[in-house]
């Protein structure tokens, strides 16, 4: 686990986005941004929280925090679904990170977390009909459509991942077949050079057909993943393919925890 003690700062906005592999703790200022604090998730979300305490400890305490969150929670902050990290289902998440920091939080979706980012930073360029979406331990993602991002319906944390598009040869986490995010067992290490990714081929592709078929005019790509050159070779090819433009913006590990930032935060 990383911290950064900087208390002399003025912070403005904090966020935090929980995946699940790890989690990152963002602030914003205002003209600033900065991981304050990184760890992994841990299948026990107490001893997750107990690391986000502590990195807390060593930081000005935030008077709110937004919440990037991959799994589902319910109107209480309740985790009521999360097939990447069942173990956190019934995990009262809302009430640990008020006890955790002392502030209001406000959880969200890590893919509209992500569209909040893209959307208030201008990330997309010119662009102002389109899907962003979230590599990570899965694959999440909601559109923008001029200035709303638009709010998936509550699924137990199935999000754009668990849609059906590859052949059903493989149970997902979820229990179905064939979700476009099954692709991911797939994908080798970095220093493996066994080809091309075909999977995360027919990922691309289906989401690019998505976003047509939805009349977006991009896709937006973000998450961990982006940081390797693997996904970010295969995505540009998918975009030269279909003549479909793929945006990575700059550090895209970094979106969803900038977006926390903004949940809760009239526009």
């Amino acid at each position: 686990m990383k911290s950064e003690n900087n208390e002399a700062a003025a912070i403005d906005h904090w966020g935090l986005d929980i995946g699940g592999t790890s989690w990152r703790l963002c602030r914003r200022t205002e003209n600033v941004i900065v991981t304050a604090a990184s760890g992994s998730t841990h299948v026990d979300p107490a001893k997750t929280l107990e690391d986000i305490r502590s990195s807390l400890r060593l930081l000005r305490h935030p008077t709110r925090l937004g919440c990037a969150f991959a799994g589902g929670v319910d109107d209480a902050g309740v985790v009521d679904g999360w097939p990447n990290r069942p173990s956190w289902v019934g995990f009262s998440l809302r009430r640990a990170l008020m006890d955790a920091s002392g502030a209001t939080v406000h959880i969200a979706d890590d893919g509209v977390a992500a569209a909040l980012a893209v959307q208030r930073l201008r990330l997309a360029g010119d662009h102002d009909a389109y899907l962003v979406t979230t590599w990570g331990t899965g694959l999440g993602g909601a559109a923008v459509v001029g200035d709303r991002v638009l709010r998936p319906q509550r699924a137990g944390g199935r999000t754009l991942g668990h849609l059906p598009g590859l052949d059903p040869v493989q149970r997902c986490r979820c229990g179905s077949f064939g979700c476009l995010q099954t692709a991911w067992s797939r994908l080798g290490d970095d220093n493996e050079t066994s080809g091309p990714w075909a999977e995360g081929v027919a990922v691309g592709t289906r989401l690019v057909e998505l976003a047509q078929a939805l009349g977006l005019q991009a896709l937006v790509a973000v998450g961990g993943l982006l940081g390797r050159s693997c996904v970010r070779d295969l995505l540009h090819d998918v975009a030269n393919r279909r003549e479909f433009p793929i945006l990575i913006p700059p550090q895209p590990e970094s979106v969803p925890g900038i977006g926390a930032t903004y949940i809760g935060q009239a526009p």
